[in-house]
């Protein structure tokens, strides 16, 4: 296969980790854990592998500033940010009050990140959800890229369909096959692999490169809820379908090969549940594993009841994809604590 150019930016390979006590606690398949919270640049996440494309299709053009859009929490505005930096840009955010309903009123998270590495910064009261996807939703950041332009800049506005199109999808076709040496390493194949979907960029690369190379892999999606399922599943095809002719190979993905789940959003994108918090603790406290609530912990909630249903056949290998996302688990330690506060011992008493 002919790849495009890269920029290395992610530890590479990531861990694919044998998590032994859920996987006895749960008493289902032997489970994987792929750790691609560890791609290491500004606190790592899937949004690396995918940037390291995105990035050199952009300075081949010139683009010297990138403007974006996503939640006021946003992993993938973390992970562009730092990217751009180390590769002399500069990033405009445009950032969504989406689940929270309102502008911040504190640095925090993923925000206080965006801030420490001089990202412009620009929030916007609107959701997260698939109006996004229609054109005339970039008038901001086009507004934004005509001021940068008039000021001897030169912009490109990444949407949303382009951070999860063809180009970025290339990642996570070297993903798949990251996973394909792993398992044979361990004398195993991976008969299933699980993660969190938003657009589906990374699950449409996972599942080409697993027909890329004649593997039977299923690749399992749980939807986050940012998006309408018919946008998710039509991005899967172009992205996955445009990702192998960028490489230099031909696939054909249908509707058939695509199996996403979208009973376990908890509401909708960053909403929360007393079941998915209870999960996040649970695999907190048997693998010392930390899960976000927006992506991989809806992931974790789905897997396990999948499980619990009989999805999986013992002996079985499922690889889980940790996508990262751990800064945004800090803004939502009211929902994981109950608004508890530590209490103080104090000697005597």
């Amino acid at each position: 296969m002919a790849d495009p150019p890269r920029l290395p930016l992610a530890f590479l390979p990531t861990p694919l980790e044998y998590v032994e006590r859920l996987t006895e606690k749960l008493g289902g398949p032997k489970i994987l854990v792929k750790r691609d919270d560890q791609t290491g640049l500004a606190l790592g996440g899937n949004k690396v592998r995918k940037l390291e494309y995105i990035i050199p299709d952009l300075k081949s053009r010139g683009v010297d500033t990138i403007i974006t859009t996503a939640g006021v929490q946003s992993n993938w505005a973390r992970q562009t940010t730092a990217a751009a930096r180390k590769s002399g840009m500069k990033t405009v955010l445009v950032l969504r009050t989406a689940q929270f309903g309102k502008p911040p009123e504190e640095y925090d998270g993923n925000l206080l990140l965006n801030q420490l590495m001089g990202a412009d910064i620009r929030v916007i009261d609107a959701p997260l959800n698939s109006k996004m996807l229609d054109s005339t939703a970039d008038g901001p950041l086009q507004e934004i890229a005509a001021e940068y332009r008039k000021a001897g800049s030169h912009p490109e506005v990444v949407n949303v369909g382009k951070a999860d199109g063809p180009v970025s999808t290339v990642g996570y076709v070297k993903a798949a096959e990251e996973i394909i040496a792993q398992t044979e390493a361990l004398g195993r194949e991976a008969d299933y692999v699980i993660l969190s979907t938003g657009l589906g960029g990374s699950y449409a690369g996972l599942l080409a490169g697993f027909k890329l190379h004649g593997r039977k892999t299923k690749v399992i999606g749980v939807d986050c809820g940012a998006f309408d399922s018919e946008d998710v599943l039509d991005a899967v095809i172009d992205s996955g379908e445009g990702a192998s002719h960028l490489l230099g190979s031909r696939i054909n993905i249908s509707s058939e090969d695509v199996e996403i789940h979208g009973d376990y959003t908890c509401g909708g994108y960053g909403k929360t549940s007393q079941e998915l918090i209870d999960t996040i603790k649970y695999v907190a406290e048997t693998e010392g594993l930390l899960i976000d609530p927006v992506y991989t912990g809806k992931a974790m909630l789905g897997f396990i009841d999948l499980i619990r249903k009989d999805r999986f056949r013992k002996g079985e290998t499922v690889v889980f994809v940790h996508t990262g996302g751990l800064p945004a688990l800090f803004p939502y330690r009211d929902a994981i604590t109950g608004g508890r506060r530590p209490s103080i011992y104090r000697a005597g008493d």
